[in-house]
């Protein structure tokens, strides 16, 4: 069995831990002893893998900051930690060699069966389990080990949080199983990592007891953050489910469009409790924190989280030439409308015409790419620069495509463009499509690519 130190957290106003036992109830409280903080954050992580089985155990043997509680000795040997009031939290750090998914149990006791809690991410605000219903024990020394059920963790160094939603109990350990082992990555982004306030994604329990983003559409942008140790390539993994055959999505920088890494055809699963794992592609990154989103091409899947490998330091330019533009971000138009589900640019009708800047970062030939939807194949335009009416190109028909909500994308290859600032302008000469995002790529990337 492996062993961890049960680390405690001090927040707020009140940072002398002799100050925190001061309350109304000192009566009962005054055989408590005040815990001896240590460092935080010194736990070592161990080289060694866990196996399937294996448990790491959480005590209060080393407590580094708190609120609110005070330490007893336990009858069963050593101390654990008492007085968990409405409002005493207590944290501790974990180190772990291995991610993946944790069965995770607790040790308490009650005297008169109340207590309740949450464990989450100190460092994200991430909210792992909320449990309610401590058990009753008849007596503060009566322990009790209670399943709270399963946990996705990371691997490396986190600093949990139970923070104390009722009064009424103690706490001795906690122990985290491993069920199973994710494959190894060096980051990883869970569903409950995204923001996912500004459209209809929900999150959900999987068949593999972790969370899961469900009801993932077309236009979706789901935001994330990404805070790398280092400079290099990495290697983008996403673990979907997507019984429908459909889905498909891009890693992309939220503030420029940068294209980290693309996937325009999921695997099939045969079932929505039926989950693999996929290469989006690779990228180079700097070491910093990166405001990323994935966008949705096109929805019907699921996904439990994105995972990272560092493959190599190797010297790379982060500022790739492969950009993303959604349609509805547009500098000027006349005579379109946007979907407010899904963002794509339609009703759109001969003379109508939208305007766009592109970022270009450098000099070169580029490929533009054009994802629109065309039921019935109908729908031509062409593109010009609105300010010489250079054509980069004319498209005079369109695919065909199973429905409004299926992208394929009509190309313009060896289109000239200058750093800085490019504009586009789209004019619409027969209508019956829908545009949903334009890509541009530098020529010689494109090719490396196909």
């Amino acid at each position: 069995m492996l062993s961890l130190l049960f680390v405690v957290v001090l927040l707020g106003t009140n940072s002398n831990p002799i100050l925190a036992q001061t309350q109304d109830d000192d009566f009962w409280r005054q055989n408590g002893t005040v815990p001896e903080p240590i460092e935080c954050g010194s736990l070592p992580i161990s080289t060694t893998p866990l196996n399937v089985g294996d448990t790491v155990t959480i005590t209060s043997a080393e407590l580094c900051d708190y609120y609110g509680i005070l330490l007893e000795p336990s009858s069963e040997g050593g101390f654990d930690i008492g007085w968990m009031q409405l409002g005493h939290w207590v944290s501790f750090d974990m180190a772990l060699s291995t991610a993946g998914l944790f069965n995770m149990t607790i040790r308490t006791a009650s005297k008169t069966g109340e207590g309740a809690f949450d464990l989450v991410n100190q460092g994200t605000g991430e909210v792992y389990k909320v449990f309610s219903g401590v058990a009753n024990t008849q007596g503060w020394q009566n322990w009790e080990t209670m399943d709270a059920g399963l946990v996705a963790l990371r691997k490396g160094s986190t600093t949990l949080r139970v923070n104390s939603l009722q009064s009424g109990w103690n706490l001795l350990s906690m122990n985290f199983t491993l069920v199973e082992a994710f494959v190894t990555y060096d980051y990883m982004v869970f569903a409950q990592n995204f923001d996912r306030g500004h459209v209809g994604v929900e999150l959900a329990e999987s068949s593999e007891g972790t969370l899961n983003l469900d009801y993932i559409f077309s236009g979706d942008e789901l935001f994330f953050n990404l805070t790398l140790p280092q400079s290099g390539k990495y290697e983008i993994f996403a673990r979907v489910s997507n019984p429908e055959g459909v889905g498909s999505f891009a890693i992309t920088h939220r503030q420029t469009g940068q294209v980290f890494g693309m996937i325009l055809t999921l695997p099939t699963t045969s079932s929505w409790e039926e989950w693999t794992t996929v290469l989006v592609g690779e990228a180079y990154f700097d070491a910093e924190t990166h405001n990323m989103e994935l966008f949705v091409l096109q929805g019907g899947f699921n996904l439990e989280f994105l995972g990272l490998n560092f493959i190599d330091s190797a010297t790379g330019d982060s500022e790739d030439n492969h950009y993303l533009v959604p349609a509805k971000d547009y500098t000027n138009t006349n005579g379109i409308e946007v979907d407010p589900n899904n963002g794509n640019v339609g009703s759109l009708d001969p003379d109508d015409w939208i305007e766009y800047s592109l970022n270009i970062v450098s000099t070169g030939v580029y490929i533009l790419q054009f994802y629109i939807a065309s039921p019935e194949g109908w729908g031509s335009f062409k593109v010009v620069n609105p300010q010489t009416q250079e054509i980069y190109g004319t498209f005079d028909s369109l695919p065909k495509t199973e429905s409004w909500f299926s992208w394929v994308s009509v190309d313009i290859p060896n289109v000239s463009l200058s750093q800085g600032t490019a504009p586009i302008k789209l004019e619409i000469t027969n209508g019956g499509f829908n545009i949903f995002v334009i890509a541009f790529e530098l020529a010689s990337d494109y090719a490396e690519e196909i």
